[in-house]
């Protein structure tokens, strides 16, 4: 792995030092080597582009859904243990032990629900990712195509210590993104 991180640190200084043009718009080609490097955001591509901001929103909204659930299930279970505490010693034996079991069951369901909502959320969100890692692999292949480029850095990873923002393709792989055809998601 060392190996591979001192050739790509070597091949990004050649292509930041080196570059034959000032342009800054243009990703930097280190002189002979004939190799064009560009680094892409995915949090800004994520954050950005249509389909993102739709998947952001879908996580979203279940999320305050099953937010409020929550709350609304945690109010029934407050207001039963207010009901025992405020009106025990009145209540029968029998209706004691029936309000005691009920907010064992209620707070069995919530705990339950819990679990089931955090279960809900993970897998929407992994097939969110999923989904948009695809879409957003195939984007990036478009535009270092277009764009003549050889390698594609993912500028969040930490084996980039710096990058020219000149290089910064981000803008166009969110316009990828938002170009496409809406593809369905599985």
């Amino acid at each position: 792995m060392r190996p591979v991180l001192a050739f790509v640190s070597a091949l990004l200084t050649a292509a930041t030092a080196t570059a034959q043009t000032p342009d800054p718009t243009k990703p930097a080609e280190p002189s002979g080597v004939g190799v064009r490097i560009a680094v892409f955001d995915p949090q800004v591509a994520l954050q950005q582009s249509v389909e993102g901001k739709a998947d952001m929103t879908r996580l979203n909204t279940l999320a305050q859904r099953k937010q409020t659930e929550g709350v609304d299930k945690q109010k029934q279970l407050q207001a039963s243990q207010q009901k025992l505490q405020t009106s025990g010693s009145v209540l029968t034996n029998e209706a004691r032990a029936q309000l005691e079991k009920e907010i064992e069951r209620q707070q069995i369901d919530l705990q339950r629900f819990q679990q089931d909502a955090r279960a809900e959320l993970d897998s929407l969100q992994q097939d969110v990712q999923a989904e948009f890692a695809k879409h957003l692999r195939l984007a990036i292949g478009e535009v270092a195509t277009e764009k003549g480029i050889h390698i594609v850095f993912n500028v969040g990873e930490p084996a980039i210590a710096w990058a020219s923002p000149a290089l910064d393709v981000t803008a166009d792989v969110v316009k990828k993104l938002d170009a496409r055809p809406a593809l369905p998601h599985d």
